[in-house]
């Protein structure tokens, strides 16, 4: 089950307090909205310590006790749901601890629930039973397997190179020749294929020339046959290779730039 099949399942079982371990805020917000819009028109309201919430209402400001007081006392019948941002920090205060554990009691029935956006898992014992854990993933590329593959490009911006991969009867060739070993180990590559971090959601215009993503290292193209049985394409676009060994990586034409491992696209770029 993926983040959004759990989140809307969630909602509609009335769990009241819900909690998420991730750095990227604005990522899992917007995902948020759009199953929350998709579920009972819910509305979405964020909070954090410095700013109080986002929608103009003058409470809850430096005050995580007066959030929860504010939460208790809207009315029962709107759906809303409001996004707690490092609200972890608090949880260890006897006052703040309690609060929660009654809210995940009273919202229960109601269409309210409270979703706790945290980078790290930190929840008092106390709280467990009554706090729902949601696992927010990294966007995953389709399934790639020998069987839906039916086109692999790398092209090398610096050097021109490119080598495309094509498939007939008697498997994988490339300019009317058929492949060398290796196929294998490409296949599998392409099978376990997905980003190792979020590094920006919401680049600035200056994140491409600095991730090496305007004169990108190499850019992958991957045609396959989708689920519903057309052609479909996936783009990688690999920037500079960091110091500790991953890409700045776009998918598509995406802005939001990714961590890649370069062991994953290691047997790809050997093609060249």
């Amino acid at each position: 089950m993926n983040f959004r099949e759990e989140f809307n399942l969630s909602i509609r079982a009335r769990c009241a307090v819900l909690y998420v371990t991730t750095r990227e805020e604005e990522r899992l917000l917007s995902v948020v909205k759009d199953c929350a819009a998709e579920l009972e028109n819910m509305r979405v309201v964020s909070w954090d310590f410095a700013s109080g919430f986002d929608v103009g209402v003058a409470v809850g400001k430096g005050n995580p006790i007066a959030v929860l007081d504010f939460i208790a006392k809207e009315p029962a019948d709107t759906p809303i749901l409001y996004v707690l941002k490092d609200f972890h920090r608090f949880l260890e205060d006897n006052m703040v601890c309690r609060m929660v554990k009654n809210l995940a009691a009273q919202l229960k029935p109601q269409q309210k629930s409270i979703l706790i956006v945290s980078p790290v898992y930190k929840v008092p014992e106390e709280l467990t039973s009554s706090v729902s854990v949601l696992e927010f993933q990294l966007p995953t590329l389709p399934e790639l397997t020998d069987e839906n593959l039916t086109v692999i490009t790398v092209h090398q911006t610096e050097s021109g190179k490119s080598v495309r991969l094509t498939k007939n009867d008697e498997g994988w060739v490339s300019g009317g020749k058929a492949l060398p070993d290796g196929i294998e180990a490409i296949e599998t590559a392409l099978a376990e294929l997905s980003f190792d971090k979020c590094f920006d959601y919401d680049p600035s215009p200056d994140a491409a020339p600095l991730c090496g993503l305007d004169a990108p290292t190499a850019v992958i193209t991957l045609a396959y046959v989708n689920t519903v049985g057309t052609e479909a394409t996936v783009t990688l676009t690999l920037g500079t290779l960091r110091e500790d060994g991953t890409y700045y990586a776009t998918l598509n034409d995406e802005t939001t730039v990714y961590l890649l491992a370069q062991e994953k696209v290691a047997s790809l770029l050997a093609l060249l």
